[in-house]
């Protein structure tokens, strides 16, 4: 690993669990990420701050790897949950802050 490279984090459970998620609403990977941006243009957030690609949401399911905020913020918003409901690590953040 590169000196300034973040060590990447892994959440196999967050993973399954939007899996899960999706595939119990029939979502495609690309059919989830359209329906998170059709939320957020619908809440009156710009879809610029809560776009998911497919391809990341595939990246997420398949190799287990934590996203960024904003990321685990729109995947969260999109299913009504906190992103702390869905990884782990924000649910310890979670029962700090509280």
């Amino acid at each position: 690993m590169a000196r300034n490279e973040k060590p990447v984090r892994k959440d196999k459970e967050a993973a399954e669990l939007i899996r899960r998620l999706r595939t119990d609403r029939g979502l495609s990977p690309e059919s989830l990420s359209n329906s998170i941006r059709e939320k957020a243009i619908g809440a009156g957030i710009p879809a610029s701050k809560v776009s998911v690609s497919g391809d990341t949401i595939r990246l997420i399911e398949r190799t287990y790897r934590e996203p960024g905020p904003r990321v685990k913020f729109a995947i969260a918003f999109y299913f009504d949950l906190r992103p702390g409901h869905i990884w782990k690590r924000d649910r310890v953040f979670e029962e700090i802050a509280a």
